[in-house]
């Protein structure tokens, strides 16, 4: 019994398409009189955190397995991560089944299923290619076959509500899993040079359903109705701070930063990343803040809110995008950013701004900015002060800001009676900024 045939793999992969997270209700499950039911409480499958591949059976014929009322969903979950399933187990009669042995069954015979992992109980597996009976072990799709696939059966017995709960802690490694999908229901796709397990096309999943039976064969699948779920492991997002940073060759230096995060966008720490591509100017390299450099690549790790920080340093003044991309080690994870290299010295003032116009209240007064070079973005602000003083470089003591005074022009109010009226031209640039404080008014009158 293949679950998904060449052609039902298909047109899972082309429905991707499809995927609507409109509504975040549990998807409703129908029933087929006569047949005890095993359903999926918690995760409860919505349309915002699976896809739903009961179609598919339908489509695909492989629905005569089970019975019509049974469901089959896509999901996600991070690449050694532990995770629960909770089902919930009726009769016939649809009465709750309370003290009822249940099995999750892991990596369903003839599924290709390659996940592995560990539990809290003993299990059920014919084989021996296992160090416990708590680790279950991948399917070797057909070369190996234990138990009809490398079928393992968790045991477990519903509570007074009728529900049983099993934890899975997975145990491949990163290298082994699915790039991080674009969102939680939509389907990743392949191609020959993104492949890692050749004898699957939907790469590192497990096919994990429950039963009432050890282990299930078709006439027992025939009998219960139940979901099926084809749960993929995927590694980590790496996502850039910026798709595009400017950097000054004057300055020769520019911090660039990616964030590691889970499927469900936790920043994730002490996660291995490496910068692993660069194009452009020769002249740039990458450093570092910590961990080492070798063979060309320079790896850290991330911190507590998932950041790794590299410098982007500029040996001589050159410009040009440099193209720097990043990965986590060991994986098909990864993410670039661009470094817009351009030389551009920072501003400077060379005629401090001056101010015309009558020290009386009410009277309006102009701001001229003086002379700078660096071809910077002007702006302005003024000061009230408690004492006259020349044209300066910084704002002197005894100077307060005046609210909203925003302008190259300012009408001075009654509040300024008795006091000095200062401009601040500020200018920036791209390599930093510098400002020009005028000389005082007289006293204001």
């Amino acid at each position: 019994m293949n679950l998904l045939t060449p052609r039902s793999r298909k047109a899972l992969l082309a429905s991707a398409a499809l995927v609507a997270g409109l509504f975040v209700a549990p998807i409703a499950p129908t029933q087929a009189a006569g047949f005890p039911t095993l359903r999926l409480v918690d995760p409860a499958p919505t349309p915002v955190n699976s896809f739903e591949l009961t179609f598919d059976a339908k489509d695909s014929g492989w629905i005569k397995y089970y019975t019509p009322a049974m469901r089959a969903f896509f999901m996600y979950r991070n690449v050694g991560s532990t995770f629960s399933f909770t089902y919930e187990a009726k009769d016939s009669n649809g009465a709750l089944m309370k003290n009822a042995p249940v099995y999750l069954i892991v990596n369903k015979n003839w599924s290709c299923s390659d996940g592995t992992y560990t539990t809290d109980v003993d299990t059920f597996y014919s084989g021996v290619n296992r160090p416990d009976a708590r680790h279950i072990v991948g399917d070797w799709c057909g070369s190996e076959q234990k138990m009809f696939g490398g079928e393992t059966s968790v045991p477990g017995t519903t509570d007074a509500n009728g529900r049983v709960t099993f934890t899975l802690t997975n145990t491949n490694a990163s290298a082994d899993a699915e790039v991080a999908p674009v969102g939680k229901t939509v389907i990743n796709t392949y191609s020959p040079g993104n492949l890692r397990y050749t004898e699957d096309p939907l790469s590192l999943g497990s096919t994990i359903t429950a039963s009432f039976v050890q282990h299930p064969l078709a006439a027992d699948d025939n009998a219960e109705n139940k979901d099926l779920l084809f749960v993929h492991l995927v590694n980590n997002s790496l996502k850039a701070e910026k798709a595009i940073t400017t950097a000054l060759t004057a300055a020769g230096t520019k911090q660039i930063r990616f964030r590691a995060v889970n499927l469900d966008g936790v920043p994730q720490a002490n996660v291995a990343v490496s910068i692993v591509q660069m194009s452009g100017p020769d002249e740039a390299s990458i450093t570092p803040i910590t961990g080492s450099e070798y063979g060309g690549i320079i790896s850290t790790t991330s911190d507590a809110s998932g950041w790794v920080t590299f410098n982007a340093v500029m040996t001589d003044k050159m410009v040009g995008d440099q193209e720097i991309t990043a990965k986590i080690d060991d994986t098909r994870v990864s993410a670039k950013l661009t470094v817009s290299w351009i030389d551009v010295s920072p501003p400077k003032v060379t005629k401090a701004a001056v101010i015309t116009g009558r020290a009386v209240v009410g009277a309006t007064l102009a701001a001229a900015k003086g002379t700078w070079s660096g071809s910077p973005a002007i702006t302005y602000s003024w000061l009230q002060c408690t004492a006259p003083g020349k044209a300066a470089t910084a704002v002197p003591l005894g100077c307060t800001a005046i609210k909203s005074a925003t302008k190259s022009t300012y009408k001075i109010a009654v509040g300024n009676r008795n006091k000095y009226i200062r401009s601040v031209v500020r200018g920036t640039n791209l390599a930093g900024a510098a400002l020009t404080v005028s000389a005082a008014t007289t006293k204001i009158k």
